[in-house]
């Protein structure tokens, strides 16, 4: 189970905020003190394990006045909400509970119940179902109806009275179930401390399970609490009758009665765990002196030792990290989100960072910004939202580091035009499941940068980092170009500025990039890329007219390019489109990868070797 959304009034600088979650790893970014930590603290409210305590400090001051409710909403991914409300009283603050199903949820639970009844089990009485059904009977019924239907009740009734509670239910419903929140908010603190973490990660939920811990039948440590404190209670009551109350009324000239009443928190017991790592001589590990980076490796190990752990499948488990990138090196921070990244699959992970390079490797749809903005009456509050690719660049050049992924790029590519950056980055992320920015590769379209002095301008600002290397992708007839070609322009200033030995030059195709490519993976891509669209390939689109089209080029020194669109004429798929046909040759050699042309394999290999 994952958490969808959160809803947020009134809390700190939110005013009255709604945020989306991936259900991976979403990554809250934004300026000291404009929310980001509010937001966390909202979402620990819920946590089953160390919850985050509402402060009179939480209330958001609206001008003068301080605002006198809170309310936190969660959503999970099956539609289930938490909601939470704090009122600021005289007598400090009240907190209230609730859960609300989907009625959708439970007329198909309903309906799966009903599925697996026989019209002679519906005549039954609840004790004499099979236990797995009556199981599931008595838990919707004690969501839907409030309580548990009684074991001599006949299940035709219980089925009936169920059927009319949802037909007065609008769209949610108020229930009791026992769904758990389970987050693991690992600070900036915490990370670097490997005992406190195990304390956090390991013991937190022990001291919670103690509460549910069953002693004899239903009953539960929690229950046996309650139960001892209601009896001790009770005789304080007695003795308050017999000598006390007598004793108050002379001083008040009044008859008077002491009633108590009591509560008790189940916040995890005060059991303090310490963890000691020692050697193989038994001598203790201390990290006191360690350095930072060592520690927080150690806390990686443990948090991925945790992160394996099974769940329950109604049980949330989140795992937040308050900037964890601080003291990391840049290589370090690039293994971190690798390991996180590991553990997507099961678990959802929050975190927050100021670091470039956290940014630098997240995709877009994974960012949301907390930036403080002005309300009509000029206050201040916290807008949250996400990013598209186009928002990322505006928001690296706010930041001043326009050229971020250039900035911090090992390794930069330059090809001559769109279609070969296209196709790059596509079959890269399709191929070896991240982006080439992940691996701090910058891709340059050479062609489509008419200012090529720019270019030269980029590069020499950025010798002072000194990339590893450069690496170039041209049409085999570059060294028949006029001396004011843009790619030919490149290509001459590195020679001439000392980079000639850090350069490497891949000539791939006779006229364009299209034609390095044999026709009959050409037919196979386009026809696949269409077909996964739900269209048909245009009649001329065949076999036997690629490869004429293909012989035709090479025979008359033609482009290619111009052919194939000739051919796709009718289709359903523009052709002509720049993206598309790229991103088809992308899609199928991501699977095929053997059959790329053993240039374009030499510079991918290139690409990927550390080190060069």
């Amino acid at each position: 189970m994952k958490i969808k959304s959160v809803k947020v009034k009134n809390f700190r600088s939110l005013k009255d905020v709604s945020v989306e979650f991936e259900d991976g790893l979403t990554c809250i970014i934004g300026e000291n003190d404009s929310g980001k930590t509010s937001l966390l603290a909202c979402l620990r409210v819920f946590s089953e394990n160390e919850p985050y305590q509402v402060k009179v400090d939480d209330f958001r001051i609206s001008g003068r006045e301080m605002e006198n409710s809170i309310t936190i909403e969660l959503e999970l991914s099956d539609g289930v909400k938490l909601r939470k409300e704090f009122n600021l009283t005289e007598a400090g603050i009240n907190q209230e509970s609730k859960i609300y199903l989907p009625k959708t949820m439970l007329v198909k639970e309903l309906d799966a119940i009903k599925g697996k009844l026989s019209e002679y089990d519906k005549q039954k009485q609840v004790k004499d179902l099979e236990h797995t059904l009556r199981t599931s009977l008595e838990h919707i019924t004690q969501r839907i109806l409030g309580n548990r239907p009684r074991s001599n009740k006949k299940v035709d009734n219980i089925i009936n009275e169920l059927e009319t509670k949802l037909s007065s239910i609008e769209s949610e419903h108020e229930v009791n179930t026992d769904y758990r929140i389970h987050i693991y908010y690992l600070d900036n603190r915490t990370i670097q401390e490997p005992e406190l973490i195990i304390e956090k990660l390991f013991f937190e939920d022990i001291k919670k399970e103690v509460w549910t811990t069953e002693i004899s039948g239903d009953k539960t440590i929690k229950k046996l609490v309650e139960e001892k404190i209601s009896e001790l209670k009770t005789k304080k009551e007695e003795q308050f009758r017999k000598d006390l109350e007598e004793r108050i009324k002379d001083f008040l000239h009044q008859k008077v009665k002491l009633n108590i009443d009591f509560s008790f928190s189940e916040s995890p017991l005060n059991i303090k765990f310490k963890t000691k790592f020692v050697d193989e001589y038994n001598n203790e590990i201390s990290f006191e002196n360690k350095g930072e980076g060592t520690k927080r490796r150690v806390t990686m190990a443990l948090v991925e030792f945790k992160m394996k752990e099974e769940q329950r499948d109604r049980d949330v488990n989140v795992f937040i990290f308050d900037e964890p990138d601080t003291h990391l090196h840049v290589k370090a921070q690039r293994e971190l989100l690798a390991l996180l990244n590991k553990h997507l699959e099961n678990k959802q992970i929050i975190i927050t960072t100021h670091s470039p390079y956290i940014l630098n490797l997240l995709k877009p749809h994974q960012l949301r910004v907390c930036e403080l903005a002005k309300s009509e009456n000029n206050t201040i509050h916290t807008k949250i939202k996400g990013l598209n690719i186009n928002e990322v660049e505006n928001l690296l050049r706010d930041l001043g580091i326009e050229n971020l992924l250039l900035f911090f790029s090992r390794k930069i590519l330059i090809v001559e035009g769109k279609t070969e950056k296209v196709f790059l980055d596509t079959f890269y992320e399709y191929h070896y499941k991240t982006p080439p920015y992940a691996d701090f590769l910058k891709v340059i379209e050479g062609q489509g940068t008419t200012d090529v002095v720019r270019v030269v301008k980029v590069l020499i600002n950025h010798l002072e980092y000194r990339p590893e290397q450069v690496f170039l992708m041209v049409d085999k007839d570059i060294d028949n170009r006029p001396p004011n070609d843009p790619i030919y322009k490149i290509i001459d200033w590195l020679r001439n500025n000392g980079w000639h030995e850090q350069t490497q030059l891949f000539k791939v195709g006779n006229k364009e990039f299209e034609d390095c490519f044999q026709p009959e993976h050409i037919y196979e891509a386009w026809k696949n890329y269409v077909e996964k669209k739900g269209k048909q390939v245009s009649a001329s689109w065949t076999l036997e007219n690629v490869n004429q089209a293909y012989q035709e080029c090479v025979e008359n020194d033609e482009k290619l390019r111009d052919k194939l669109q000739n051919l796709n004429s009718g289709c359903g798929v523009r052709f002509e489109h720049a993206d598309s046909f790229p991103k088809a040759l992308a899609e199928y050699f991501s699977e095929y990868p053997d059959q790329l042309p053993e240039e374009i394999k030499s510079l991918l290999n290139s690409l990927r070797e550390e080190g060069t």
